[in-house]
């Protein structure tokens, strides 16, 4: 697991790193879905898994999957934000012109 080498889940999202709990795998560190048991989210998990590579997993590629995952969420929310704007813009055009043909009317 190198730098720059995150898988892609099935969902067609970055894998996170996780660890293994169990007692057969105690600290063995996976790939899997993002969205797997996150309790917030309504999207569902396709359910990605990889064993990591044991010899190569450093705490700062797990470091980095979760920063490039955040930035990724980051990513979908200004997009998100930038077409609501462009909506409210429209909106506010749209009654700016009801205004003044009302006003034309009443007061014409």
């Amino acid at each position: 697991m190198g730098v720059g080498i995150i898988p892609i889940c099935n969902c067609g999202e970055l894998a996170v790193v996780k660890m293994a709990k169990t007692s057969k795998n105690a600290r063995r560190y996976f790939w899997g879905c993002g969205n797997y048991k996150s309790g917030t989210s309504s999207v569902m998990s396709c359910n990605y898994f990889k064993w990591c590579n044991e010899e190569k997993v450093d705490e700062r590629d797990v470091i980095i999957g979760s920063q490039r995952r955040k930035i990724c969420d980051m990513e979908k929310t200004v997009s998100a934000l930038t077409r609501r704007n462009q909506f409210l813009v429209a909106v506010v055009c749209v009654l700016s012109v009801v205004v003044c043909v009302l006003s034309g009317v009443f007061l014409g």
